[in-house]
């Protein structure tokens, strides 16, 4: 493994276990507070993760490096999960007086 290979495993590797500790407290939010789409958001918080460890893998494999597929899926990440399906939660979480 290269050391840009060996750079991107790292970073991909702290993804996943930021990933897993956020969507955890999300997830637990959500539940505490009934969020009614709960079981849809959990599905893109499962997808997400594995996508991100799917990339790791092949990376770790020595099967892919930085790509263009993998730009895109971390941009798609952050315009339609963050920007799109996280304000839904945001959004019901104010109106009970969560912040």
């Amino acid at each position: 493994m290269g050391a840009q290979q060996a750079v991107l495993a790292e970073v991909l590797n702290e993804l996943v276990k930021y990933t897993v500790f956020h969507f955890g407290h999300e997830e637990g939010m959500m539940i505490q507070y009934a969020y009614p789409a709960y079981e849809k958001h959990k599905k893109e918080h499962d997808a997400l993760v594995a996508k991100v460890q799917d990339y790791y893998d092949q990376v770790m494999a020595g099967k892919t490096s930085i790509s263009l597929s993998l730009i895109g899926f971390l941009k798609d990440w952050l315009v339609n999960h963050i920007m799109g399906s996280d304000k839904e939660y945001r959004d019901f979480f104010a109106k009970k007086g969560v912040k």
